[in-house]
C-alpha cells in the first residue's frame, strides 16, 4: 500500500493533465509506467549487484536514482516533457554503452540497445529515431573496432545485432507509415463525410427556404385578389374585426366606401374579358394611389371594390370618395377607354358587423346607380343622399 501511494504521488491523474498536453499523453503514460518500472527494477538490481560488483551496482543505482528524479521533475513540470524524454534517452544510451564496453559477465548486454531503439522510436518518432539508430550503430561499431577484446563479443555477434537493430527501425518505420496513411485516409474520409453532410444540410436549408416561400405565397394568396393584388373579402373581414376593437376601445370613427364600375358588362361584351381585366387592374392601382396609407383597399367581387377608412367620419369619407371619382373620371385607361364609377358611403354604428355596414353602403350605391351613376351617395340613419 505504501508503494502504491508513493507511485501515485509521482504521477498526475488523467483529470489533472491539461487539455493542451492530451496529444502527447502517450509519452507521459510511458514514462510514468514503463520507465517507472524500469527504475524500480534498476534499484533492486543495483542493490543485488552491488555485492557482486561495486562498479556495476553503483552504475545501476545511479541510473535508478536519476530516473526517479526525471519522473519527479516531469510531474512538476509537464510542459518540459520533451526535454525529459531526451534526458531519459541520453541516460539510457550512456547506460547501454557502459554495460556494452565494460564486459560485465552478462551475454544479453546488446539487448539493451534494442530496448533503447524501441524507446527512441516511441518517444521521438521516425525522424529522430533514425538519428538515434545511427548513434547506437556508431557506439556498437566503435566498440567492435577499437575495443574488440574489451567487449567480449565476436564480429558476427555485433554484425547480427546491428542488422537486427536496422530491421527493427525499418519495421517500426513501416508501421508508422501505414498508421500515418490510415490516419490520412481517415481524415480524408471524415472531410468527405463532412462535405456530404454540409451538402445535405444546404439542400435541406434550401428546401426549407422554398417551403417558407411557398407558405408565404399561399398565405398571400389566401388574403389577396389574384388579379389586382388587393385584399380580398376574407382579409377585409379580419381587418374589420381589428378596427372594430379599436373603435370600442378608443371610440374612433370608421367609414366604408363601396365602389362599382358603371356599365362594366358592356366593356367586357364589346372589348373582351382581357381588356376588362386590364381595366380592373388599372382601377385597383388608381384606388391605391388615391387613398391614404391607413385605408384598407380591397376587391369586393366582380367590378366592385371596397375601401375601409379607419378614424374617418362620414363626411370625410364622402370627400375622399368624391376625390377618387374625379381622378377616375379624368383618367384614360387602356385602349383609350374612359370609365365612370358609382360610390356608396356609410359610417360605423354601434353593434355594426361587416355585413350590416356593407348592406347600408350597398343601399347608398343602389341610390347612386338609380340617380344616373358617376355619383357619390351617402347613407346615414337620417338620410341617404348626395355627397
Amino acid at each position: 500500500m505504501n508503494l502504491k501511494k508513493l507511485y501515485h504521488r509521482f504521477q498526475l491523474s488523467s483529470q489533472q493533465i491539461p487539455e493542451e498536453f492530451q496529444s502527447i499523453r502517450y509519452k507521459y503514460d510511458f514514462l510514468n509506467r514503463i520507465y517507472f518500472i524500469v527504475c524500480c527494477a534498476s534499484l533492486i538490481m543495483g542493490l543485488v549487484r552491488f555485492y557482486e560488483s561495486t562498479l556495476l551496482g553503483l552504475i545501476t543505482l545511479s541510473y535508478s536514482v536519476t530516473g526517479f528524479y526525471f519522473l519527479f521533475y516531469l510531474n512538476r513540470h509537464l510542459e518540459h516533457i520533451e526535454r525529459v524524454c531526451t534526458f531519459v534517452l541520453v541516460q539510457s544510451y550512456i547506460m547501454a554503452i557502459t554495460l556494452y564496453l565494460l564486459n560485465f559477465p552478462y551475454t544479453l548486454r546488446l539487448s539493451f540497445f534494442f530496448l533503447l531503439m524501441s524507446t527512441a522510436l516511441f518517444l521521438k518518432g521516425r525522424k529522430q529515431g533514425l538519428l538515434w539508430m545511427m548513434a547506437i550503430m556508431s557506439a556498437i561499431f566503435i566498440g567492435d573496432v577499437f575495443f574488440i577484446d574489451l567487449i567480449g563479443y565476436s564480429h558476427l555477434d555485433v554484425l547480427v545485432s546491428s542488422f537486427a537493430i536496422i530491421c527493427l527501425y525499418f519495421i517500426v518505420n513501416s508501421y508508422e507509415q501505414v498508421k500515418e496513411q490510415q490516419t490520412e485516409d481517415l481524415r480524408t474520409l471524415n472531410l468527405e463525410l463532412e462535405r456530404k453532410v454540409q451538402e445535405r444540410t444546404d439542400e435541406l436549408r434550401r428546401a426549407n427556404q422554398l417551403l417558407e416561400q411557398e407558405k408565404l405565397t399561399l398565405k398571400k394568396l389566401s388574403f389577396t385578389d389574384q388579379l389586382t393584388g388587393l385584399y380580398n373579402r376574407y382579409k377585409v373581414k379580419e381587418l374589420f374585426e381589428y378596427e372594430k376593437k379599436q373603435i370600442n376601445r378608443y371610440n374612433n370613427e370608421l367609414s366604408v366606401i363601396i365602389i362599382d364600375i358603371d356599365f362594366f358588362k358592356s366593356i367586357n361584351d364589346s372589348l373582351g374579358h382581357t381588356v376588362g381585366d386590364l381595366i380592373l387592374l388599372e382601377l385597383a392601382n388608381l384606388l391605391k394611389k388615391s387613398s391614404r396609407s391607413s385605408d384598407i383597399v380591397s376587391r369586393w367581387g366582380g367590378e366592385e371594390f371596397l375601401i375601409v377608412t379607419p378614424k374617418t367620419s362620414l363626411e370625410q369619407a364622402a370627400i375622399l370618395a368624391e376625390h377618387i371619382r374625379q381622378v377616375i373620371k379624368l383618367h384614360q385607361f387602356s385602349h383609350g377607354i374612359h370609365i365612370t364609377v358609382s360610390f356608396g358611403v356609410t359610417s360605423f354604428q354601434k353593434n355594426d358587423t361587416l355585413e350590416s355596414i356593407i348592406l347600408r353602403a350597398d343601399n347608398a350605391l343602389y341610390k347612386a346607380k338609380n340617380s344616373g351613376r358617376n355619383i357619390v351617395k351617402i347613407y346615414s340613419e337620417s338620410k341617404c343622399g348626395d355627397s
